[in-house]
């Protein structure tokens, strides 16, 4: 089994009511050496990648209070500079099987480099010129492509370390998750923006 990256990200102000938020100073970031030289490694890797294609992605969101998870899966291609393929379904888990299952219509992103079009769930459809998303064409920033088309994951941790916003960035080892082994980097940050209670 290959080894690749698996990113856990916390931001503790979707946590926190907005007044522990804005109460609390930025604290002192701890920064693992192993984890700046593992995305060191991912930020050359992909950056000298052309091309991206991944069969099967899967979207997961948790939400605290009440705890639950939101899921989508697709499929992405991607290209540089900026040509994408990108087809989504909502999934949700079946009551029977306990499986994540796909449900209704899905949702396209599709850019030639100049024009953007996408078809949304309930069949809505929307074209824009492509240099409106600047770098990266796809919608849905949360797809694994940090480092392909915009700004490294490195040097968003170096901006946030900067700003005094970088809480900690840890190596966290490996972890086994749908049977692929990940190195696993937790990274820790508070938000640009306050979130609301």
């Amino acid at each position: 089994m290959n080894s690749t990256l698996l990113l856990r990200v916390s931001v503790p102000a979707l946590l926190l009511s907005l007044t522990a938020a804005n109460a609390s100073a930025a604290p002192a970031s701890k920064i693992d050496p192993a984890a700046l030289a593992l995305l060191q490694k991912v930020q050359t890797a992909t950056q000298n990648t052309r091309s991206l294609t991944a069969n099967f992605v899967t979207i997961i969101r948790r939400y605290h209070n009440p705890e639950r998870d939101f899921r989508q899966v697709g499929t992405v291609r991607i290209m540089k500079p900026n040509y994408l393929y990108q087809q989504d379904w909502i999934a949700e888990k079946n009551k029977k099987s306990g499986l994540w299952q796909k449900q209704g219509d899905s949702m396209i992103t599709a850019s030639d480099g100049k024009t953007i079009w996408g078809v949304m769930f309930g069949g809505e459809y929307h074209k824009a010129d492509a240099k409106l998303l600047g770098n990266n064409p796809l919608v849905a920033d949360e797809m694994p492509t940090f480092d392909f088309f915009g700004p490294s994951v490195l040097a968003q941790v170096q901006k946030q370390q900067e700003k005094g916003q970088l809480i900690g960035l840890t190596d966290a080892g490996t972890e086994v998750w749908e049977g692929h082994i990940y190195r696993l980097v937790d990274w820790e940050y508070k938000p640009d923006y306050p979130f609301d209670a």
